[in-house]
């Protein structure tokens, strides 16, 4: 499946929605500070052009609900040049 070409803000918008519609993030009223994804100068062996790296306010018991998201992600869209 191709991936769709997206911006750095677009992608970022995605994840952000996605991140804060985890329910215990949702139920615990928190606040998690996404940032732009960074590009790749290659494509990784999941064929994606781009990472995230360091999320703000983000609690452990939030990291694999946040990395599932952005996994998700990265299989639907790669970062616009």
């Amino acid at each position: 499946m191709a991936r769709e070409l997206k911006s750095a803000d677009e992608i970022q918008a995605e994840v952000s929605g996605l991140i804060h519609d985890i329910r215990e993030i949702r139920e615990d009223g928190a606040v998690v500070k996404v940032p732009k994804p960074t590009e790749l100068r290659e494509l990784d062996d999941a064929g994606c052009n781009w990472t995230m790296l360091t999320f703000g306010g983000a609690a452990t018991s939030y990291v694999q609900g946040i990395l599932r998201v952005v996994e998700n992600v990265r299989v639907r869209y790669n970062l616009r040049p």
